[in-house]
């Protein structure tokens, strides 16, 4: 059966038949939308989108049983898939099970908390490379692992040439200036509490 992938405007796709992954617990299953707008996720039970500059990486394995993210050969992951590494918590309230797309097989999932310990799911992680909550063991704070799996793994290149390229239309501006223009900035933005409000840049009021 052939997969819809469609083009969105401009840069981008849009592809559906995707199975949704937090580490190796299934998530869901929907259509992912890559643009220059937006990285989106609708699918039967959760819909979310992420801004580009909180993607911290991004990688494809057709290799079943090989780990993008680490130099070593694991087997805990067993589809050929997309993965992306996104900064912070996840973006929605964790569920105990969802079902499969068929509708007819409920898959459970262990509840997704982050730091948990002492569980297998963390034993998991761990074997990949990251800790506990799907967080990277070499990435400070709070990390969200994300899998893609389409249907068609042919599909593979075209979403991460697409992920690649509106990743590149949205760069992260704070990346391209020095502390001095970061200082800068924030003394430009800086607001004052003025008991009835706040005054913007208080200097226009000072005397002449």
């Amino acid at each position: 059966m052939v997969q819809e992938i469609q083009m969105c405007p401009r840069v981008g796709v849009r592809q559906s038949g995707v199975t949704l992954f937090e580490g190796s617990s299934i998530i869901d299953n929907g259509t992912l939308t890559i643009n220059e707008q937006c990285f989106r996720w609708d699918g039967q039970n959760r819909q979310f989108s992420v801004p580009y500059q909180q993607i911290t990486l991004h990688a494809i394995s057709k290799d079943p049983g090989r780990q993008p993210m680490s130099d070593h050969t694991t087997t805990t992951f067993s589809h050929p898939h997309m993965l992306v590494m996104i900064d912070g918590d996840r973006l929605w309230t964790p569920t105990l099970e969802q079902h499969t797309s068929n509708g007819d097989d409920t898959i459970p999932t262990e509840p997704m908390t982050v730091d948990e310990t002492g569980s297998d799911a963390e034993d998991d992680l761990e074997s990949e490379g990251t800790n506990s909550g799907g967080r990277a063991s070499d990435c400070p704070g709070e990390t969200t692992i994300l899998r893609f799996v389409p249907t068609d793994a042919n599909v593979l290149d075209t979403m991460y040439t697409a992920l690649a390229e509106c990743q590149a239309l949205n760069p992260d501006v704070s990346e391209d200036l020095s502390p001095s223009d970061l200082e800068d900035v924030d003394e430009e933005n800086e607001e004052y509490d003025a008991g009835n409000g706040y005054i913007r840049n208080p200097d226009q009021f000072a005397d002449d």
